[in-house]
């Protein structure tokens, strides 16, 4: 509720800048609309018994007049008569928020799509990902010739991922435990995506996750030093990381290895080994080039024999599936 009461008092006040503005332009209308105002005030007035010296009929011909001088006048300058009036955002509801159904009174769609886009905006899920879903998931970009190991060609190697990630979304909707996610290779081969489809998938199934590039965690993090109010924030989404359902962390090794960036990583990863809280990770290195990115201290070390333990690991191999798309199209 206080979400939609926010956003009701957000509307307003930009309904009333955008009348203001209008005023500053048409000094003449504001005018108009006070004369308006204090006529139907006297008017009003006078019904419910106040004293006034003016007689009702006297007070009606100046409304009129009045009511006149602002249809001509707001003709002249091209406004629409209800250009003070807030215009609704919701053509089903007029904003009211609910609406009459078969089973009685419910939430306009309305609430609930901005309700949903609140839910993604904590989750930190951008727009482009929202898009990414399981079903569009597509395997054609990977060839089934292109050997990526002994095994599996690179078609077999992306048919798996996928199998593990809508394995992994099932047993996290079911309450099931489960092992976390590790993703790996180069750009452009899919990574991002199967961790939109799973983190989409938990939407739709009221789990909210937490999606966060490693690069730009640090940042955050990394600002927490400039003030109180940035320590906060970067504290809580410290707290958040370590202790959100579902933490998906994007593109690990892309940040700039130091010991203290290692550091913060291993208090994460490893609080949520030890309290089995659920991990998915992307990353363009294997774990042996992970280890030997975050340089020989002890740290990165733990940090890889952590993922080993806990997550099931997948390879994903293509050429650039972005260059594929723009071949085609």
């Amino acid at each position: 509720m206080k979400i939609l009461l926010n956003n009701a008092t957000e509307r307003d006040i930009q309904h009333r800048l955008k009348v203001e503005q209008i005023y500053v332009q048409y000094p003449q209308l504001k005018e108009i609309e006070n004369d308006l105002y204090q006529t139907l005030t006297r008017l009003t007035r006078g019904l419910i018994g106040w004293p006034n010296p003016e007689s009702q009929s006297q007070l009606t011909e100046q409304l009129e007049v009045l009511r006149k001088r602002r249809r001509m006048y707001l003709e002249q300058v091209g406004l629409p008569d209800n250009y003070n009036v807030p215009q609704a955002r919701c053509s089903i509801c007029h904003d009211m928020e609910v609406v009459e159904g078969v089973n009685g009174w419910e939430l306009c769609s309305c609430v609930r799509k901005r309700q949903q886009e609140y839910r993604f905006a904590g989750a930190k899920i951008p727009a482009k990902m929202r898009e990414q879903t399981f079903e569009n998931f597509s395997l054609n970009y990977y060839s089934s010739t292109e050997m990526v190991d002994d095994r599996d060609s690179q078609y077999q190697k992306a048919q798996k991922a996928l199998k593990g990630a809508e394995e992994f979304t099932d047993h996290i909707i079911r309450q099931h435990p489960t092992k976390g996610l590790y993703f790996f290779g180069g750009a452009g081969v899919g990574k991002t995506h199967l961790v939109s489809g799973i983190a989409n998938r938990l939407m739709e199934h009221d789990i909210t996750p937490l999606y966060l590039m490693v690069a730009d965690l640090l940042d955050e993090m990394r600002k927490g030093y400039d003030s109180t109010e940035a320590d906060q924030h970067a504290t809580a989404l410290m707290e958040q990381a370590k202790e959100t359902p579902v933490l998906i962390l994007d593109d690990i090794g892309a940040e700039r290895a130091t010991e203290w960036s290692i550091e913060k990583l291993f208090q994460i990863i490893n609080h949520r080994y030890l309290n089995q809280l659920p991990l998915v990770m992307t990353s363009n290195y294997d774990l042996d080039d992970l280890a030997h990115h975050m340089g020989t201290g002890a740290t990165g070390i733990r940090i890889c024999s952590r993922i080993v333990e806990t997550c099931r690991i997948f390879r994903l191999d293509c050429d650039d599936i972005r260059r594929q798309k723009r071949r085609e199209g």
